[in-house]
């Protein structure tokens, strides 16, 4: 991989730079939260508690900057919460190594994007650094006016990492109505996988610096445009998340991560159909499962190390457009994360969870919007009564680029 990396700088840095003529363009995303839901105690308690929040829940920076004939540069800054932030650290010299968590500012504000764009062609584009994966719906979504509810999918982030992107090499080509995106970038560590969200832990950025002894790879096939209601895209991403543990001889066998999405939307007349299918593996989930259980510190699981072989998610929401700014809409989504298990590890019914509901969204102008949702969510574990969340969301957006 360091290797590889090297290769991608020389190449960009070869290109040449001539700075005349360069364009800054500025976007900004606000979104603020008012949710009464049913929460647990434990995962031991039957009996949810109700409760009512109100959250600055995200503002985002964006900036795009164009170099004439060279492509564009973009950064994307994110604010959530306005509340605590810390960064989770490994001592080796602390006892036997242990994860520490340092506070080191006040309000978690982090950069969720920073890539070179640069355009070799009409048809084919190259994308070094922080980018979105195109492996999945809230991963590729980022415009929150293009989804009628607050998130193309709510349970997407119960199995996967939270609109994910990743560091590293990406390509992407056009030709016809296909668009074609591969990617070579760092991989997820395995110490952080989940009961509650699969490998969604994985996700290294909570570390000041991310390991790439293993990486992954991802490939994406769309037809149209498979957000905003004329397209498909079928998408395969792949890789291990054995060697990027920090303790690493807790984990002696392979532990491959492979997904495969289908998803789209399409629209007719004033109907809009969107749906997602996900499908997942983890190789020797087991010896995972094991070797996460023993880990100490901020970094042990607890009664959450069992990890399922195989997990699925399903998204499916239907869409109708009153007038060019309200909209009525229904959605309904399934997460498995165990539908299967190897050897010990118990398949935990209350990881099996239905969500739907149904809301509005409302549109003011070109940026301001208002969105209402109600959605119910059960689970198969017996005796687990549904839980009820309804969600007020004003946000606005300055527009994509």
């Amino acid at each position: 991989m360091n290797k590889l990396l090297l290769l991608c700088i020389l190449f960009l840095t070869s290109i040449g730079f001539g700075f005349d003529g360069i364009t800054v363009e500025q976007r900004y995303v606000g979104l603020f939260e008012l949710k009464e839901f049913d929460y647990f105690k434990t995962v031991q308690n039957l009996t949810p508690y109700r409760r009512r929040t109100l959250d600055m829940k995200e503002i985002e920076a964006e900036i795009e900057i164009k170099l004439p004939s060279y492509g564009v540069i973009e950064i994307e800054a994110e604010f959530e919460h306005g509340g605590t932030g810390s960064t989770i650290e490994f001592d080796n010299f602390e006892e036997f190594g242990e994860f520490e968590n340092e506070v080191e500012k006040g309000g978690e504000v982090a950069i969720k994007n920073a890539f070179y764009k640069r355009k070799i062609s009409d048809y084919f584009s190259i994308i070094f650094g922080q980018a979105p994966l195109y492996v999945s719906l809230n991963a590729a979504s980022s415009e929150p006016a293009t989804n009628a509810s607050f998130m193309a999918s709510n349970l997407e982030q119960r199995m996967i990492p939270k609109s994910w992107s990743e560091t590293g090499f990406q390509t992407e080509s056009r030709f016809m109505n296909y668009i074609l995106r591969t990617g070579i970038v760092s991989g997820l560590n395995s110490e952080f996988f989940r009961k509650y969200s699969w490998i969604g832990g994985g996700h290294q950025k909570q570390f000041e610096k991310i390991n790439i002894e293993d990486v992954a790879g991802f490939i994406s096939l769309e037809y149209g445009d498979a957000l905003r209601g004329r397209g498909i895209a079928v998408s395969y991403y792949r890789g291990n998340t054995k060697s990027n543990r920090y303790k690493k001889d807790k984990l002696t066998v392979d532990a491959h991560v492979s997904l495969t999405t289908v998803m789209g939307s399409w629209t007719i007349d004033d109907v809009i159909f969107t749906g997602q299918v996900l499908r997942g593996d983890l190789e020797n989930s087991e010896a995972v499962s094991v070797a996460n259980s023993t880990l100490g510190g901020l970094a042990k699981p607890k009664n959450f190390a069992s990890i399922g072989a195989k997990a699925m998610l399903d998204v499916i929401q239907l869409r109708y457009n009153l007038n060019e700014h309200l909209s009525l809409f229904g959605q309904w989504e399934h997460v498995n994360t165990f539908v299967e298990s190897q050897g010990s590890i118990y398949s935990d019914p209350r990881y099996d969870i239905i969500q739907n509901g149904f809301g509005i969204m409302q549109k003011f102008d070109e940026i301001f919007f208002l969105k209402c949702q109600y959605f119910k969510e059960s689970t198969q574990l017996d005796g687990l009564i549904g839980t009820e969340n309804y969600v007020v969301q004003l946000g606005f957006d300055t527009g994509e680029f």
